[in-house]
This record gives C-alpha cells, structure tokens and sequence, in this order.
C-alpha cells in the first residue's frame, strides 16, 4: 500500500500507524521506520550482484522456482568471508511469501493476456469484482495525487496530517498544564 519510488533501500516501508506521516520520510523527524527489499525475477543471477547494496532484508520473489539457488549463493559467499555479503539477508519463504508469489503469477497472466488481446481491462476489472479481487481496485481506486512526488496514497497522506495535528494539540494541552502546574508551584 505504501511506496516510495525515490528510496531505494526500501521497497516496502511501515511504521507505528500512529504516526504514519513518517512514511514521508520527513528529514529531522524523530522515529525510525522499517523495510524490506522486494525483488522478483525469473532468474537469480539478474540480481544476485545487486543484492549486497541493501541493508533492509530482502524478499525474492522467484519466478522460476530458483530461490534455493540464490540463497546458496548468498550462503557460500558468506562461508567465503566475503564482506560485501555479510549485512545480506534473504528472508526465508513463508505461506504468505507462497500466496503473494502466486500472486504475482496471476498478475503476469492477466497483464499477457491483456496485451496480446485474449482479454481487456473492462474485462480484468469485472473479474476482479466477481472474485473480490482487492488489489486490482485498490490499484484502480487509490491511484496516488502526483504533487507530493511520491506513491503513496492520498487519502493516508490526509490521514496523517490530521492524526500529526491531534498530536500538536494535545503537546498543546501538555505544555499549557505544565505551565499552569509550575504557576501555581511558584506561588
């Protein structure tokens, strides 16, 4: 749901949905977020050299069944004591990881059947409604407003700034009782 196309170290991005206004990655703001790397290929050697500038764990989405080969890899350059692998982590697959990489399948086929003409994009979005298909609606309905320069919906950008202006409110409230408190201390 959250994505920053300009922060490369993380694919991923999520936070404490308290203060979500920290997805902005807002310099100076206190507060740490975290990410994980996605990459999806159909071969593990197109990105097996490009995985050592991350310092987020990284997911592989494998298209070609060929996960266990990158891990290897990673695992053996690691046994090598090679520096450049040693903050590399390839997160294990999981039923979740199973269910998005199917996914992602499915997305393919839509997307080839869509451009070599077997379907169209009416047809793809009936479909989706009939099978309660989420993602393709939310792709479709929450398309991201261009003047932040980043994705990230704007609807979550609004939510932010009210939950960010509740908080400068209740500091407000915190700051008037304590000086309130230190008046009557004082007197």
């Amino acid at each position: 749901m959250h994505y920053q196309y300009s922060e490369s170290q993380r694919d991923i991005v999520w936070v404490d949905k308290r203060d979500v206004i920290q997805l902005l990655t807002i310099p100076k703001k206190r507060g740490a977020t975290a990410g994980l790397q996605i990459k999806v290929s159909y071969d593990w050697r197109n990105i097996k050299n490009k995985i050592t500038q991350y310092y987020y764990p990284i997911i592989y989405f494998s298209m070609s069944n060929d996960w266990h080969l990158l891990n290897d890899y990673i695992n053996s350059k690691k046994k090598e004591q090679d520096p450049n692998y040693d903050k590399v982590t390839l997160l294990e697959m999981d039923n979740y990881s199973y269910y998005l990489l199917d996914t992602l399948h499915y997305f393919k086929k839509q997307l080839v059947d869509l451009i070599e003409g077997r379907c169209s994009i009416k047809y793809i979005i009936e479909k989706s409604i009939d099978e309660r298909e989420t993602a393709i609606g939310h792709a479709l309905s929450e398309l991201p407003n261009a003047e932040y320069g980043c994705l990230i919906a704007a609807k979550t950008i609004n939510e932010a700034k009210r939950i960010e202006q509740q908080e400068k409110k209740r500091e407000q409230i915190r700051n008037n009782l304590r000086r309130i408190a230190l008046e009557i201390i004082n007197r």
